[in-house]
């Protein structure tokens, strides 16, 4: 799908952000197998948040089963082989008391921790700066997960999404969790009473994004819309050759989706991919798109992604 404006094709960032002394440093400008095409008059911006390793580091970071999330002020927290969790922009850097199958950050900043049996939070009084040790942090129990083999997705207005294969139904299943008031009032504390199941399918459940309002689902090439109050499931739109593999959505700036080889947009306007890059994933966090370049093990921040909705796209997203 083509963007009717003129493109300007980046195949090397000029910006890497310092994230501190203990990230691994940047190769050369450029980001092998990574680039990204937008409008000149979009106002789009892209820059690099975490670089790549170099190749002494990278034999060091031999990382399997990697999750990722993104907190407030570009904190990107990698989690890896399912008992190590790493911040280079603070400096943190280990070991959980128990395995975990995915990690999150809510909009407040809480690093959210889903175990074999249970969803757990890590408190930050109890992080340190490394200083070139692993320790190990107890993980604080919340509430016992629905499903097996959990993977959450943080979306805005505090909601958390839950997927995996039902406990007692076998079936994909996708679980909301969001606070509510605690008492009728405008200043009412907030908690969280109930895990709602939203959606039930024996289709495989490939990603998972929204705000608990509007929910986003993927299986396979199809992404669908489960609207509160609504039974039925709205389609939004069928990718032609590849399934997808990630979702990203907010409202105000719109449904990003990942594939195996990059980075698309799709809305009312039309759909379009972006970026050209093997094996990522996406997070929407304070208003911009994350992209984690899995092989590279580098993060790209994309800015301004409000002006998709405003480009003249060919094309349906439907």
């Amino acid at each position: 799908m083509k963007i009717s404006a003129p493109l300007v094709v980046t195949v090397l960032l000029l910006t890497a952000v310092s994230v501190s002394a203990g990230a691994p440093p940047a190769d050369a400008g450029f980001l092998q197998d990574f680039s990204i095409a937008l409008p000149a008059s979009s106002h789009i911006t892209v820059r690099l948040i975490v670089p790549p390793p170099d190749e002494k580091s990278r034999g060091k970071m031999a990382w399997t089963d990697v999750a990722f999330a993104v907190g407030p002020g570009d904190v990107v927290w990698f989690g890896h082989d399912g008992d190590t969790v790493i911040n280079f922009s603070r400096g943190y850097l280990f070991r959980t008391d128990r395995t975990f199958t995915d990690i999150a950050v809510l909009t407040g900043g809480a690093l959210l921790i889903s175990g074999r049996t249970d969803l757990g939070f890590v408190p930050a009084v109890g992080l340190s700066a490394a200083d070139g040790k692993v320790a190990t942090v107890s993980v604080q129990p919340i509430f016992l997960l629905p499903v097996n083999d959990c993977r959450l997705s943080a979306g805005e207005k505090g909601a958390l999404y839950l997927s995996g294969t039902g406990r007692e139904s076998g079936k994909e299943e996708v679980h909301l969790v969001r606070p509510e008031p605690a008492v009728p009032g405008r200043d009412a504390r907030m908690v969280v009473r109930t895990i709602r199941k939203i959606y039930v399918s024996t289709e495989k459940v490939s990603a998972v994004a929204g705000d608990g309002d509007e929910t986003v689902i993927a299986t396979g090439r199809l992404v669908f819309k489960v609207t509160a109050g609504r039974d039925a499931l709205e389609p939004m739109f069928l990718h032609p050759r590849e399934e997808i593999t990630g979702l990203a959505f907010s409202r105000a700036h719109g449904l990003f989706y990942a594939t195996p080889s990059g980075v698309g947009y799709a809305g009312p306007n039309g759909k379009v991919e972006f970026i050209k890059a093997p094996n990522v994933s996406i997070r929407i966090a304070g208003g911009a798109l994350y992209v984690f370049l899995r092989n590279s093990l580098a993060v790209v921040k994309v800015e301004g992604i409000d002006a998709f909705r405003a480009l003249p796209l060919s094309g349906s997203a439907k």
